[in-house]
């Protein structure tokens, strides 16, 4: 019995061995990669993943590292300091873009962890506030989804992003999307492997990019690995990828699309315009790109500078209330125009710029103002051959 007492209770060790190693993980720091993802229209960069590199030899691998930190209790330091480092390493010579940091639920419900914490960052190193996109990780079940819920509308009254992660796949289910409601929605790679060739990939996705562009989300396809499957997704109108064959992830720079991913980009949207130019209908008025109406000004501006193509956007209620009204790019480039426009409005909601008497097309199809509905209808009369004949109503 002495020598019993005499001995330390063996589950101490235990326990205190797991948080000895993740501090030592941590105590060597966390370098961060980036990854640019490129909207598939232009080529053009509009965000950059930062992705953890760890420093320890023993935990080079994220997941490693992540998960012996969630072991040893220490989920919510490791985040934090992989938070620090993927803003403080954009002092220099971060271009105009967004920036996707990624987020455990169990840390986003944690009471210890202030969504503010964000803000401040961003503030410290002169990041717009905008431009951080809080990318929800689904490599676990999420437990309190109303919690989670409460988090993230929290992140987006200070002007922050979310996106979910690996959507398609393990845990990320339509639940968790139709509850959060993403300004980003990114597709599991293992969706996107081989959709040049596999019939039931190429139509789920085809399916989502419906799907996003009627709750008002912007579709990323992860894990593009190939010409064939850049040249698919980009054939389908998913908005923007990322990948190997676009960039690797590179530590400490910003890299560019790859000049043969430009080519493959500008060869599918090429194709994509001559498909659209075979239905009159196409050229005349397009499907509608859907803003919920809580984003920023700012961030409608940036979805118009991405696509040049583009002249309207839709602003939709949420919870299918319906047509709210439009935003056009003329207005919005004059309401910026005036002097100190970013400031004094950019980060106030893009509905307050919305004209609420819009011309829509029924089927889903869109114009810009009444005073092109004249033009519309003798187009559509000089150039259909079909016999069904479209109604113009005002929603």
């Amino acid at each position: 019995m002495v020598g019993e007492r005499s001995r330390p209770p063996l589950h101490v060790v235990g326990e205190s061995e797991p948080v000895e190693h993740g501090r030592a993980l941590l105590d060597a720091g966390v370098d961060m990669a980036y990854q640019p993802i490129v909207h598939l229209g232009s080529g053009s960069v509009i965000a950059y993943e930062a992705l953890a590199r760890p420093r320890h030899p023993d935990a080079r691998n994220p997941m490693v590292f992540f998960s012996t930190m969630a072991a040893a209790g220490l989920r919510l330091a490791a985040e934090r300091a992989a938070f620090s480092s993927a803003l403080h390493n954009t002092r220099a010579g971060y271009p105009r873009a967004k920036l996707f940091i990624n987020a455990s639920p169990v840390t986003l419900v944690d009471p210890e962890f202030d969504v503010a914490e964000l803000a401040r960052l961003a503030q410290d190193v002169g990041m717009p506030v905008s431009n951080i996109v809080v990318e929800v990780t689904e490599s676990e079940a999420v437990h309190d989804l109303d919690e989670l819920a409460e988090r993230t509308r929290l992140l987006r009254r200070l002007g922050i992003g979310i996106a979910v992660d690996d959507a398609g796949a393990g845990h990320a289910s339509f639940r968790v999307i139709t509850r959060l409601r993403p300004s980003f929605i990114k597709l599991d790679r293992d969706l996107v492997s081989d959709i040049d060739s596999d019939g039931a990939r190429h139509a789920f996705i085809e399916s989502m990019v419906r799907f996003s562009r009627q709750i008002g989300s912007r579709l990323i396809a992860e894990g593009i690995e190939t010409p064939g499957e850049l040249a698919c997704v980009a054939g389908l109108a998913v908005e923007a990828g990322q990948g190997y064959f676009l960039a690797r992830p590179a530590v400490a720079d910003f890299a560019e699309p790859t000049p043969e991913s430009r080519r493959t980009i500008e060869s599918a949207a090429q194709r994509l315009r001559l498909g659209n130019a075979r239905v009159a209908a196409a050229d005349l008025a397009r499907p509608a790109i859907r803003l919920d109406p809580s984003i920023t000004i700012r961030e409608a501006y940036e979805r118009f500078a991405e696509d040049a193509s583009v002249g309207v956007m839709a602003i939709y209620r949420p919870y299918r209330e319906g047509l709210a009204g439009q935003i056009t790019r003329r207005a919005l480039e004059r309401a910026m125009s005036a002097p100190d426009a970013w400031a004094s409005i950019g980060d106030r909601p893009v509905s307050e710029l919305a004209d609420y008497d819009p011309l829509t097309v029924a089927g889903g199809l869109w114009t810009s103002s009444r005073s092109a509905a004249s033009s519309l209808l003798g187009r559509l009369r000089s150039t259909w051959t079909m016999s069904w004949s479209p109604t113009l109503t005002a929603d």
